[in-house]
This record gives structure tokens, sequence and C-alpha cells, in this order.
């Protein structure tokens, strides 16, 4: 044997030199490090999305809440408003009677309704606008039942007088729930990260209106 030389298959180490598995295990803790930041990382991320999805899908149905509310009183509404002509009729010259504030409450509120109403929420000025002239009949028609009470006795004017009483108790039921649906929507979407969807999705997901309750 060659002095010096050393035999197949046996390592030599050289001063300053390391051998390959001492390179894997002094690169081991380093990559199980990185491995264990892009596991948190990315588990983190996807939690985050879960809770964005999360926080939509309570706007969203927070949305359809206040939105199905309207939708009933809207209903109220119309209901009374078709039956305020036939009212109008009966009592219409009798002494002590007065029809012109129900009827010019009336007219205005058709005006303002306009021929559609699907984005109603949407608009606040026209949403307080409308709302004020239902106030406008409930002060009216109030007042045109009191005054007529006495002066009518037929069975016509009763059935009509009993639905529309049925309907302002309605109403007044239906203005109350639709509130309730507002303040939880309103209060849904400052919460975080709901706020942050509802800056980015405009209208569809801006703080809704109250009603105003009547007398």
């Amino acid at each position: 044997m060659i002095p010096g030389s050393c035999e197949r298959g046996t390592d030599v180490a050289f001063p300053g030199w390391v051998s390959t598995p001492q390179l894997q295990a002094a690169d081991t803790p380093h990559s199980s490090g990185r491995f264990f930041t892009g596991f948190v990382l990315t588990g983190l991320a996807v939690l985050l999305m879960a809770w964005g999805f999360h926080a939509y899908d309570q706007l969203s149905a927070a949305d359809r809440e206040v939105r199905a509310r309207w939708s009933q009183l809207e209903s109220s509404y119309h209901h009374r408003l078709e039956l305020v002509p036939p009212l109008v009729e009966l009592v219409e010259g009798l002494p002590g009677v007065e029809v012109t504030p129900l009827a010019t409450a009336r007219a205005e509120l058709v005006r303002l309704e306009g021929p559609d109403l699907s984005r109603t929420l949407e608009d606040d000025t026209r949403f307080q606008q409308l709302n004020a002239a239902q106030l406008d009949v409930d002060e009216a028609l109030d007042a045109l039942l009191v005054e007529s009470r006495e002066h009518v006795q037929g069975a016509e004017y009763r059935v009509l007088e009993h639905q529309l009483e049925a309907l302002s108790a309605r109403i007044d039921v239906e203005r109350l729930r639709f509130n309730e649906a507002v303040r939880e929507f309103n209060a849904v979407r400052l919460r975080f990260p709901a706020m942050f969807i509802a800056r980015g999705a405009g209208a569809k997901f801006a703080e809704k209106p109250f009603v105003p309750l009547g007398s």
C-alpha cells in the first residue's frame, strides 16, 4: 500500500472539511423551522378566510332579514292604501266629516311611491319621505274614523273600519319588527371583520335607516 493512500470505502477526514451526514444534520433544524413557520402561516390564512366568509354570511343574513321585514311592512302599507278610497266614498259629504286630509295624504303617498319600490332601502331620502307620508296617512285616517264613526251605521262601513283598525295594529307591529332587524344589521356591520366587507360592498351593506313610529 502506498503511504498516505486510503483503502477503498473508507472516509478520510481532512482538517476543515465536514462530511455530508454532518451537513444534513446541521441543516435539519433550520429546515424544520421553515416548514413549521410555513405551516403556521398557511393555517392562519385559512382561518382568516373562514372568518371572513363567516362574517359575510352573517352580514348577508342580517341584510335579508331587513329586506324581508321591509317587504312585510310595504305589503301592509299597500293593503291599507287600497282601502282608503272606499272609506272616503262612504263618508264623503257627511256633516262634520272632513275627507280632504286623508285624500291629500294618500295622493302624496301614491306620488312618492312611483312605479318601483325595489330600491327604496338604498335611497335614504326617498325612504324618509315615504315613511313621513305614511305617518300623515296614520294621522288623517285616525281622525276620519273618529269623525265618521257616529254618522255611519252601515255594515259596509263597519267592515272597512275593522279592516283598517286591524291593519293599523299590524303596521305598528311590522314597524317594530323592521326596526329590530335594522338594529341587528347595523350592529353586525360594525363588527370585525364585517366592517371591512360592508365598506367594500358599497350601498348593499350600507347602514340602514329606521322607520319612524306612529304616535
